[in-house]
């Protein structure tokens, strides 16, 4: 192997590859930190039920939930009626979590009042850079627990 061809591969290795891995580093954190920010916007959601405090449930609905319900109080009616575990869980615990960074999923095991385990995927979505719950859809556990 000749002097400049070494070189070039030490150049490569020296400055390139740091920039690799500061990037890797970057996006890891950057997807730690999105993990962290949806469960944070998902439990405030969950303890502004708590306090039955639809206004603040409501603001953390994206805008396309906002648009089917047009006000706190139906959204509200139509969690307390439609998901009685997430309107009044006796606890509740995250598991899954995936994101491509602008889109979330998270997914949430909930005890109920009488003790029934269901599990829901939490859709979110980044809307003027914050998080917004787009959709929860109930997941059939079935074997997985």
């Amino acid at each position: 192997m000749n002097l400049n061809k070494l070189k070039s591969i030490l150049f490569v290795l020296a400055v390139v590859f740091p920039f690799i891995f500061m990037n890797t580093i970057v996006a890891e954190q950057s997807y730690g930190n999105a993990e962290k920010i949806v469960k944070k916007v998902i439990s405030s959601q969950l303890m502004a039920f708590k306090e039955k405090n639809v206004e603040k449930a409501y603001s953390f609905a994206a805008p396309n939930i906002k648009r089917q319900f047009f006000n706190a109080e139906n959204f509200g009616l139509m969690v307390k009626n439609g998901y009685p575990v997430i309107w009044s869980p006796k606890n509740y615990q995250f598991v899954k979590f995936s994101s491509n960074g602008k889109r979330a999923i998270q997914r949430v095991l909930f005890r109920s009042a009488t003790d029934a385990l269901v599990t829901y995927d939490y859709l979110l979505e980044k809307f003027k850079n914050e998080w917004r719950i787009s959709g929860v859809m109930q997941v059939s556990t079935e074997g997985n627990i």
